[in-house]
Order: structure tokens, then C-alpha cells, then sequence
């Protein structure tokens, strides 16, 4: 590959293949990274054999434009840390040291080029790479990229910062003969589905996502110093040598700028994209990717277990059986073809076109076709799964039926469609179409006809449609039952219950019944009226949900709302149904805990986040919270086993309960053993979660209600067990559940510190779950003197309303719930619900924002305070409130262990940067608080340094009498903590020497709060980095001073690293400052110590008044603190104080602003 001085002129014709690697070094890499690139991918290499190995095993011709790609990946993967992440070529899989050596290994030509990643991108030699076809087929039937390959011809190749990601398709572009040029599919991960831009090649992917930039106005993407890099080029390019050579032979010399000129405009990229759209556009549909996509997008986890999301929804778009009647005639021509028809027939039960695919198929040129064929020949006679990723012949065959059952009958076959026509109308009591019509038409009544067929679900629709056609209202009811129907299980419709009109009760209850045959998510399911079965809640929805409870897979998510409804119900067989469910549940837990093991085999995956073992757990929970007769019998039933417990969820906890209600001592062996195992298992487990949380709260409760004598030295024992953990997070857990049976009898001080600890906590960690529960136990009239009841109270109500309309996680309900029952029985006064009627705080008059603080039980107090952002509210009466609000949400912030956006703590701060100066002190008050989580240290001083009027700071300063500059470095007021940098400098350019001492004091005292958990924080603390550095510059004494300090702190890290990076600073002299005048204002920049966006700049004028400051902070976007992330302040001060003033900004740092000369680069 020939390394031009000049890239080619840029023309449309560049896009459509053959120049990759010139595309990639003009688009991605600034000009002087280009050369290196193209060094690179000049020596790069494809897979030997790659394309004839391609179409022996897959029957038609891998694009040429791959074979490019495959060429210039390594020189992409050098370059990877200069290229803005557009889009990411990477491969999550290659994030080690052996696949790095294997990969160098494979490409010798590359040793000596100082060559190192992070990761490799995507390679498509896994497709070929398989030495026998077997395992490359094992390969490609077990893993979402291996059937993507073969139902759509797609491989991945990239994502982007948001998740989405992109693929290349290898498709041929006609049905014989060379293909150029790849395609690229951008594929949408929120919605599962390819979007609907194509580009044409890659070369036209990167030059639409990098468009193309030029010398004069490359502009860096990063924050390193482009100089820097060139450093490491050249440190690279020297080899081991460090002569310029690597093993004796010469190289290209490197120039600063790399190869000028190719410049790709959108013009030409708007070009090709026209010309290119229109030839593919004359594709045949079956060798588009995207249209491939979406009818095979249902099939795509079928082959491993691992179903597609709502594949039953999907299949709708699935090919029928007439389509196959044509495209089996096109087989031969498009072998990619065979790949879907095999196994999609496979699983419809499709089976005579499923051996007539294969049979085609061995007919085939492509080795992996014949060995599909092969297996799944041999597969149509075996019920053992030849499948490598499913091992069970019943998992194999559930598949297969609930595949079957989702299909249309024109997706099946003549045998199967009678099959599932015939178990349709099995036990149906119907008319046909023309028997309803001729009893509606001579008079007959619709409702009367419903109810002689409850089942009959078109006759129904016959019925609705001509009662509508008398009563207008009845008619638009119809309509949206209708249309609502269809909708999703978590569907409410009406949302006034009191509008429904209950003659649709037959009607729901016998539509929703059909559908159970069914996956939630297809059209026919009729999901959309499960919750109107509950609004209803009589005879018809009663069998309804026996039904569902009966026939419905566990993982089925009507499950949720039908429990739900069944929880809420008032009819004499809710306890019948709620009970029938949680014995499904119970005698299926082997089938559960199946599934438990498949979605823990997934990882930690989005997808595997938000599935269940069973959708029909909560009916255990719902039926012991009966408390019934029946109850202590499914007691008896969940304690009979101690093994996987995790599957009983929160009924495990649920069933202590019912021991303690109805007095089960039988059962405490079991519950004291419980207590026992989680003592055992804290250390390792870390935090808890919710699920153990409950269960050891109940079990504590349990134990200290029925056998305190027992229970009470227990759980004493417990306590002091967890105050020796470690694992902070396990402490504190173990700690609130031995206190949730410790609260029912006497607390000793210690216990009850901790209870306010626990209780205090303001971000809903889910361990307040156990105190309130006791708490709503306990018998107030024996509680002692000295009990804390305000501080519980106030925890308690914050606890009601923390999360009253919770999203996704529901946990905060639970909480709530105990929060109530807690409230009402230390107060004797039960709170209302939350009014959500303006709960995000958007009706409310700005002048009435503030008092909405005091009122979470009807406004989103996050909210409120995103409204005074917006608003630019500035009002002396927002501090009081806002800081105390605050000061209570960091209180025991330290004990936080769930991940939160904090957005609450945000939104308030941002309302006090509106405030200025005023709020300092309130913000400074949070600073002291004992179980502060350290990371709010840097927060709060970069808050406060927002707050700072620095030009007055400096005004004022720097006309201050040394004694009270150094009186204030020994002692600072609040508004001094975050401006102890310019307090110092001002001290240091008045006293000299004199003001080491009281400066060192300041740095004392700020290094005390150093996050020393999380090293490198400091990096964000521009106070606590640029201190030590000014005192710094007092000289030698100064030096051995905070050496000194340096060494007192062996164990924490982060003082070592703020004081070791000042003593190793390279600190000089600064020059000195032209002279003020009233002309012009000298511009002073500050240099930073460490990378960052943020810009500081200080204007000096002279003017009439005396000298006018000017502060500027630009680039600061920390949770948008700032509009527009940034600020300006002013402030004037005497012409007396200007040799302090402007030695003074010197010794912080601040230098002239250089000046843009002619030749220096146009940046965009």
C-alpha cells in the first residue's frame, strides 16, 4: 500500500470502496496522526485465503471492502485514543493481555512499531476461522452475532457513547460476481431494531459520522496537548533503536503534519449517497439486511435459549408458508437463505418444510448450509436437542410448542394449522358468523346473545358492534375497548373505573381467556383489558383470572397486573385464587430456580437485570399477607426446605410474619437459623439486598416478639457481630436488622445511636425497611423518658413521602408502607396520601416555591428545586430552608451504598449557586458533619468557589492588613474556606515569609478534607491543588515544611499525591507584569496543574475609580451549576493596592495571555 504525500483530491467515487484506509486517516485522525495511520495499514494484512475460504462456506462472495477493513485494524486500534468516539471500533471480548499477543503475532510485520491498545476492534475472521465446520456451526447457533450472520448477513463492527451500535453487512449486492463494497446498519439498542439509515460502504459510514477536516481548522477533540502526541509518535517511531530505525531497515521520516488534502464535503457525501441509494433500491428485498432483519428479528435467540424480547410481537412479520412456496425456488441462487427456513420451520413445527429446506440445502455449494442441513435432519428424528446451547430435550420442546402457538395459521404448515385450529374450538360453545347475524337481525337482544355464549369471543364483537350502533355513548366505550384491548398488560383502561360500564364484562373476561393461549406481547393476547378484568372484579373476571392462573408459563407478565388485581379485589374467591396461585408457585419452584440459573448464566446484561425467575412469586407474598388458615398451611409448605431460599423472594420474610401473627412457634428453629446464616454470610455478601434486608428484618421481629428471653441476647450478640465487619456496607445492614428486634424491648445508647443513624438517612436506603417495620410494633406507652421522639418522627415522615410514585424499582413502596403504619402508631395520626395533582411543582407561583420545600407529601421536592433553577429565583429566603433541607440530606450520606443520581442534592445546590456569597455558610456547615460521605467535600468546595465573588475576593484581599490576612488563614471564616489560595497569595505578595506560617495552617486545615477513598478526587479541588504550590514559593523553608507534612501522612493516599505533585511542580519565578493602564486591561490566563475544559481569566484595568477586576470561569459543567457553564465577576479596589493585588495573581498561577499571532491556527 503506497503512503502518499498527498492524499487524493476527494470525489464521490472514494466512498464507493477501494480507498478505506485514506478515508479513515482524512475523516478520523488530525493531520499530523495521518501518516502513521497510513504506515500501518500499508503494513497490514487480511486473513490469508479469507475470500475463497468465505465462499466455500457460506456460497456467495465476501465484499472486498472487508478484506480493507481487516487490513487497517491494527493501524486503527494504535490510532484508537486520538479518534473522537463517534463511533467505537471495538471489541469488548479482546480486553487482554493473551489476545493482544495473539493478535501481534499474526502480523510480524508490525513488531518494532511500537504499537499498543486498550482493546482490538471486531475482526470478521471468526466467520472462517473454525478449522472444522461443525464447531464453526456450534459457533454460529449460539450466540446473537453468530444468528445475526445467518438470517441477515450482518457482523458487528462498532457503538456509539449512548449503547447503539453498528454492522457490516456481507451480503452480496447482486445475486453473482464480485461485491465492492460492504454495508453499514446503525441498530438502536433502546428499541431492539435496526434503524433506517443504510450507508452504502464504510468509507461512506465514516465520512458521514467523522465528516472531514483540513489543517487550518483541525480543531483537538481531547484535552491532551497535541504536542504531546507528536512526543509519542516520535518516541514510537524511534523503535527500540532510538535512531529512527527498527532492526537495521530505514523508515519513512516522520514531519509534524501528516498527508494534506483529502477533504471530503457533505456535497460528496450527499452525492454518492443519492447515486448509491438508488442502486440499492433495485435490490431484491431478500439480500437487504434490514428487511432480512425484521422477519427474522422474532428467530434470533431461538437457537440458544435465549428468546428474543417479545418474540411473539416480532413473528407477526415472520414469512408465511406461501412465502417459502417461492423463495425455495430462490435457494440455490441465495444460499443465506437456507439458514432462516431451517430453523424457523424447525421451530413453527413446520417439519415436512423444515426436511424439504435441509433437503435443498445439501445441495448447496456453502459447507455451512450442508451442515445445518445435516444436523437438522438428524434432529427432526431425535427429541434430544442437537443444539449445543440447550440440553434439555423438555426445554427444546416447550420452545418449539410456544413458538408454534404464537404462529398465524399461514405461518404453519397444513397439519399444524389444523392442529391449532381444532384446539381453538375444542369445549367452545359458538355460532358461526351467519347464525349471530340472523339472530341480531331479527331482534334478538346483543347482551342476551353475549351471555347464552360467555366464551365466544367473535360473536361478542358482532354483538358490541350492533348495540353501538343504537346508543352513541355505549358506541365510544366500544371503540376503545376495541382498540384498548390490544394494548400492552400494563395497560389501564378506563382510568375512571367508575365510567366502565360493566355489560363489557363478559366480553373482557372471555377476550382476555382466548388469549391466554398466547405470549403477553401478541396482538391477539388482549392484554390491554387485564386491569379492567380488576376494575370489574366479579364472576367473569374471577374465572378469567383462575384461568390465567392455571395455564399462564411463569415468567408471563400478565401475572402482575392479575395478582394485582387479586390483591385489591373484594370478591368472596380472592383468598380461593390468591392461594391457588401461590401453591402454582410453590410446587414449580424447581422450574423457577431453572430460570434463576439461565439469567444468572447471562451476567450482569441489561436484559438480565429486569427478568424474574417467576412473574408468579408475588402471589406467595400476596396470599400469606392474608394471614389466614391457609396461610399457616403455605407457612408450613415455604419452611419445610432450607435450600434456595433466594427463590421465595420476599415471601421468605412474609412467612415470618405469619409465624409471629399467628403464634407458629414450631417454625422458630428455622427462623433462628435464618438470623444465623445471614451473620455468617454478611462478610461475603457486602450490602444487602432488598430481598435480605426484609427477610432478616421480619425474622428479627419474629424471634424478639415470641421469645424475647431467647431473641434478646441473640441479636445483642448480632450487633456487636456486625460492628466488627469490614465491609461497611454489611455492617450497617446486620446492624439495622439485629436492631429490628432489639427495638421491640429495651435499647441501650449505642443501639440507639445507630437507630437515629439509620433512621436519619434521606436517600432511601432500602435498611430503614426493618427499624420502621418494629416501629410500627412497638407498644409507645413503654417507651422511656429520654426517648429521641422528634428526630424519629421527622425520619419517619421524610420515609413516607421519599419515593411516593416510584417507576421501575418498587422497593420504596414496601418502605412506605412501614413509614405509615410506624407514623400512625407513634403519633396516633395517619397521613394522607401524596396529592399528585402538581407533583412535579409545575403549577406552583415562583414567589411560592420556597415554602414547597416544607411539603413533600405534595410536591417532588427535587422538582421544586429544578424550578428555582430554571427560574433564576435569587432570594435571601430560599437559604434557610434550601440549607437545612441539605444539611439533613448529607447528614449520613457516608452510609450510602446504592447507586443514585443524587438529583434532589443537585437540583437544591444549583438554587444555592443563584444565591452567591450568601450561601457559603450554609454550604460550609455540611462540611463538618461526622458521617458525611467524603465525596461531597470536593462537591461542596467547588460549590462554594461558585459562590465566591472571586474579583471581590481579590479587591479585598489585597487591601487587607497582613495581621487580619494571617488571622484568617489561621482561623477562616466560612467565606474564607474556598478562597484560601488567593487569602494566601494576598498574604504571601504583602508579608513574604512572614505568611508561612499562618499558611501552612490554612493547608492543615483544608487537608482535612481530602476524600483519602477515592484518590485522585483532589484533581476537581482547585483550592486544595493550587495551595501548596504558592506556599511553595516562599523558598527552601517552605519546601521542608510541607515535606514534613508529607511524611506525617504515610497511609493516606491522596494527601501524598496533592503535596507530592506540588513538591515534584516545577516552580519558577514568574516574570514580571507590564504596567496597568487606562487604555487597555491586561488579560491574565491561569495555567492549571491538571488537564481540564475549564478556562480561567482575570482582566486588570485602571480606570478614574481605581483599578476594576474582572473575573471569567468558562467550560464548567458539573451538573449544569452554572447556565451556560460559566460566570463572570467584578469588582474594584484602590490603585494603592495594585503591586499586592498583581503579585498576588502571579503567585496563583496567572500569566499574560499570549497572543494570537498571523500564523498561529484558525480553530472552528
Amino acid at each position: 500500500m503506497h503512503i502518499p504525500d498527498q492524499l487524493p483530491s476527494a470525489s464521490a467515487t472514494i466512498l464507493s470502496g477501494g480507498h478505506l484506509h485514506e478515508v479513515m486517516a482524512g475523516c478520523m485522525l488530525s493531520p499530523e496522526h495521518r501518516r502513521r495511520f497510513l504506515r500501518l495499514a500499508a503494513l497490514g494484512i487480511s486473513p490469508p485465503e479469507y475470500a475463497s475460504r468465505f465462499e466455500r462456506l457460506y456460497g456467495w462472495q465476501a465484499p472486498d471492502e472487508i478484506l480493507e477493513y481487516e487490513r487497517c485494524r491494527l493501524a486503527y486500534a494504535d490510532a484508537l485514543d486520538r479518534i473522537p468516539d463517534t463511533y467505537s471500533f471495538i471489541d469488548v471480548d479482546s480486553e487482554d493481555d493473551a489476545a493482544f499477543a495473539d493478535e501481534l503475532a499474526a502480523h510480524p510485520q508490525l513488531a518494532g512499531e511500537g504499537i499498543a491498545f486498550d482493546y482490538l476492534p471486531p475482526s470478521a475472521r471468526w466467520l472462517i476461522e473454525e478449522g472444522d465446520v461443525e464447531r464453526l456451526l456450534d459457533r454460529l447457533l449460539s450466540s446473537y452475532a453468530g444468528t445475526m450472520f445467518l438470517f441477515t448477513g450482518l457482523i458487528y463492527l462498532g457503538s456509539d457513547p449512548s449503547g447503539d451500535s453498528c454492522w457490516i453487512g456481507l451480503l452480496p449486492d447482486k445475486t453473482s460476481g464480485k461485491t465492492k463494497a460492504v454495508t453499514v446498519h446503525p441498530y438502536n439498542h433502546e428499541t431492539g431494531e435496526l434503524e433506517g439509515d443504510v450507508y452504502f460502504s464504510l468509507a461512506h459510514f465514516i465520512a458521514s459520522f467523522w465528516g472531514s477536516v483540513s489543517a487550518d481548522e483541525y480543531e483537538e477533540d481531547f484535552d491532551e496537548d497535541p504536542d504531546e502526541d507528536l512526543k509519542v509518535d516520535a518516541e514510537d517511531d524511534a523503535g527500540e533503536s532510538g535512531d529512527g530505525t527498527t532492526g537495521g531497515e530505514p523508515r519513512i521520516a516522520e514531519t509534524p503534519v501528516g498527508p494534506e488534502g483529502l477533504y471530503i464535503s457533505e456535497e460528496i457525501v450527499e452525492a454518492f449517497s443519492e447515486k448509491a441509494a438508488g442502486q440499492y433500491e433495485k435490490r431484491p428485498e431478500i439480500l437487504r439486511p434490514e428487511e432480512l432483519f425484521e422477519r427474522a428479528h422474532w428467530l434470533l435467540g431461538h437457537s440458544y435459549d435465549d428468546p428474543t424480547y417479545a418474540f411473539a410481537e416480532h413473528i407477526d412479520s415472520a414469512p408465511t408458508v406461501a412465502d417459502w412456496q417461492q423463495e425455495k425456488k430462490l435457494l440455490r441462487k441465495h444460499p443465506h437463505l437456507a439458514f432462516y427456513w431451517i430453523i424457523a420451520h424447525y421451530f413453527m413445527k413446520n417439519d415436512q418444510a423444515c426436511k424439504e429446506a435441509c433437503e435443498i440445502a445439501m445441495t448447496l455449494s456453502g459447507e455451512v448450509a450442508k451442515a445445518l442441513a445435516h444436523r437438522m435432519l438428524k434432529q427432526l428424528k431425535t427429541e434430544q436437542s442437537l443444539f449445543p446451547a440447550i440440553t434439555s430435550a423438555d426445554r427444546l420442546s416447550k420452545l418449539r410448542e410456544n413458538t408454534r402457538k404464537n404462529c398465524s395459521d399461514a405461518q404453519l404448515e397444513a397439519s399444524q394449522e389444523q392442529a391449532t385450529s381444532a384446539e381453538q374450538s375444542k369445549a367452545t360453545n359458538r355460532l358461526t358468523e351467519k347464525q349471530c347475524q340472523s339472530r341480531l337481525a331479527s331482534g334478538e337482544d346483543p347482551f342476551a346473545i353475549i351471555a347464552a355464549f360467555p366464551d365466544d369471543v367473535a360473536t361478542h364483537d358482532l354483538c358490541l358492534e350492533t348495540a353501538a350502533k343504537n346508543d352513541a355513548e355505549f358506541a365510544k366505550q366500544a371503540k376503545q375497548y376495541f382498540s384498548e384491548r390490544a394494548d400492552s398488560y400494563y395497560n389501564t383502561w378506563p382510568y375512571d373505573s367508575d365510567r366502565l360500564d360493566r355489560r363489557f364484562s363478559l366480553p373482557c373476561s372471555a377476550a382476555f381467556r382466548s388469549g391466554l393461549r398466547y405470549n403477553a406481547e401478541h396482538k391477539k393476547a388482549f392484554c390491554g383489558i387485564t386491569k379492567t378484568l380488576g376494575m370489574l372484579d366479579d364472576d367473569a373476571a374471577m374465572l378469567a383470572f383462575a384461568e390465567a392462573i392455571d395455564r399462564l408459563e411463569q415468567d408471563d407478565d400478565r401475572f402482575e397486573p392479575v395478582l394485582e388485581s387479586l390483591a385489591e379485589s373484594n370478591h368472596a374467591r380472592k383468598a380461593e385464587l390468591l392461594h391457588r396461585a401461590a401453591r402454582r408457585f410453590l410446587g414449580s419452584r424447581s422450574e423457577a430456580l431453572e430460570k434463576q440459573k439461565r439469567i444468572e448464566a447471562k451476567g450482569p446484561t441489561l436484559d438480565a437485570m429486569f427478568m424474574q425467575n417467576s412473574k408468579l412469586r408475588p402471589a406467595l407474598s400476596y396470599a400469606l399477607h392474608l394471614e389466614d388458615e391457609e396461610s399457616e398451611r403455605l407457612v408450613d409448605i415455604v419452611l419445610a426446605s432450607r435450600e434456595n431460599l433466594a427463590i421465595l423472594g420476599l415471601g421468605l420474610g412474609d412467612a415470618f410474619r405469619v409465624v409471629r401473627r399467628r403464634g407458629l412457634n414450631r417454625h422458630l428453629s428455622f427462623v433462628h437459623d435464618y438470623l444465623k446464616t445471614v451473620e455468617q454470610a454478611s462478610e461475603k455478601i457486602g450490602s444487602f439486598e432488598f430481598r435480605v434486608l426484609y427477610n432478616a428484618a421480619e425474622a428479627a421481629i419474629t424471634f424478639a416478639g415470641l421469645v424475647p428471653e431467647d431473641a434478646v441476647p441473640f441479636l445483642k450478640g448480632l450487633f456487636q457481630t456486625a460492628l466488627g465487619l469490614t465491609n461497611a456496607g454489611a455492617k450497617i445492614d446486620l446492624i439495622a436488622s439485629a436492631l429490628s428486634g432489639l427495638l421491640l424491648h429495651q435499647l441501650e445508647d449505642e443501639h440507639r445511636q445507630w437507630l437515629l443513624r439509620i433512621l436519619g438517612n434521606r436517600n432511601g436506603e432500602y435498611r430503614v425497611y426493618g427499624p420502621l417495620a418494629a416501629l410500627a410494633g412497638l407498644d409507645v406507652s413503654q417507651l422511656p423518658a429520654d426517648w429521641p421522639a422528634a428526630d424519629i418522627k421527622a425520619s419517619v415522615y421524610h420515609h413516607v413521602y421519599f419515593d411516593p410514585k416510584p417507576m421501575v424499582d418498587y422497593t420504596p413502596m414496601y418502605i412506605e408502607a412501614a413509614a405509615r403504619d410506624a407514623y400512625e402508631n407513634l403519633t396516633e395520626e395517619a397521613l394522607p396520601p401524596f396529592d399528585d395533582s402538581d407533583q412535579y411543582a409545575n403549577r406552583i407561583p415562583e414567589d411560592h416555591l420556597i415554602k414547597a420545600i416544607a411539603h413533600p407529601e405534595r410536591y417532588s421536592i427535587q422538582h421544586v428545586f429544578e424550578r428555582m433553577a430554571e427560574a433564576q429565583l435569587r432570594s435571601h429566603d430560599l437559604i434557610a430552608p434550601a440549607g437545612a433541607w441539605l444539611l439533613e440530606s448529607l447528614r449520613f450520606s457516608a452510609d450510602e451504598f446504592r447507586y443514585d443520581q443524587g438529583y434532589d442534592r443537585w437540583n437544591c445546590l444549583r438554587a444555592l449557586v443563584l444565591q452567591a456569597e450568601a450561601s457559603i455558610p450554609v454550604l460550609a456547615a455540611c462540611l463538618d458533619l461526622p458521617y458525611i460521605k467524603k465525596d461531597w467535600y470536593v462537591y461542596l468546595f467547588m460549590v462554594m468557589r461558585l459562590c465566591l465573588n472571586e474579583a471581590k475576593a481579590r479587591a479585598e484581599y489585597a487591601a487587607m492588613p497582613a495581621e487580619e490576612l494571617f488571622r484568617r488563614l489561621e482561623n477562616p471564616a466560612t467565606v474564607d474556606l474556598p478562597a484560601l489560595d488567593i487569602l494566601a497569595a494576598a498574604a504571601i505578595a504583602r508579608s513574604g515569609a512572614q505568611a508561612l506560617q499562618p499558611g501552612l495552617s490554612a493547608l492543615r486545615r483544608r487537608l482535612q478534607y481530602l476524600n483519602d477513598q477515592y484518590p485522585h478526587y483532589s484533581d476537581h479541588d482547585y483550592v486544595i491543588s493550587r495551595l501548596p504550590v504558592i506556599l511553595l514559593q516562599l523558598g527552601e523553608e517552605a519546601w521542608r515544611a510541607i515535606e514534613g507534612i508529607y511524611n506525617e501522612n504515610p497511609q493516606n493516599e491522596e494527601i501524598k499525591k496533592v503535596l507530592g505533585s506540588a513538591l515534584q511542580a516545577d516552580i519558577t519565578a514568574p516574570a514580571t507584569l507590564p504596567p496597568l493602564s487606562e487604555e487597555s486591561p491586561l488579560l491574565l490566563v491561569h495555567a492549571l496543574s491538571h488537564p481540564s475544559s475549564e478556562g480561567r481569566t482575570l482582566s486588570i484595568k485602571r480606570t478614574e475609580e481605581g483599578l476594576q477586576i474582572e473575573f471569567s470561569l468558562t467550560g464548567f459543567h458539573l451538573h449544569s451549576l452554572l447556565p451556560d457553564a460559566k460566570k463572570t465577576d467584578r469588582a474594584n479596589v484602590a490603585v494603592e493596592y495594585e503591586e499586592t493585588l498583581c503579585r498576588a495573581v502571579q503567585l496563583e498561577g496567572y500569566a499574560p495571555a499570549a497572543k494570537k499571532g498571523a500564523g498561529q491556527k484558525k480553530r472552528r
